[in-house]
């Protein structure tokens, strides 16, 4: 990677992890290596060049943020049963099922006289 995300073991080829990925940040690196071979005159070394691709996988390592933090509303107490009261708007940085946001009362809701 262009920071240094990943280092090769120069005999054995080996590619490792050298500093933190972060997904959200970046979820794929193309690597280029040349191998090479030992000829002793510069002008007769043989190369090749690989292109190595590595897709992060995701950690579920961000929380789901709700936007507003507060929400404050208004239900007429006549209100019909079904009556949209309001509707709460979160994201999550995370990928597939990390990312999913499922939504349910945590408390407040004497009587179940709310659902989701």
């Amino acid at each position: 990677g262009s920071d240094g995300e990943f280092s090769i073991d120069r005999r054995s080829g080996v590619v490792v992890v050298a500093n933190r990925l972060d997904r959200e940040t970046t979820a794929e690196y193309q690597l280029s290596i040349r191998a090479s071979d030992g000829a002793v005159s510069p002008e007769s070394v043989q190369s090749t060049i690989v292109i190595c691709t590595i897709y992060l996988d995701d950690a579920n390592d961000n929380s789901p943020i709700l936007s507003p933090s507060l929400y404050v509303k208004t239900v007429q107490e006549s209100a019909s049963i079904g009556t949209s009261v309001s509707t709460v708007t979160c994201t999550d940085a995370d990928s597939g099922d990390n990312g999913r946001i499922d939504f349910a009362v945590a408390s407040g809701n004497v009587g179940g006289a709310f659902r989701i």
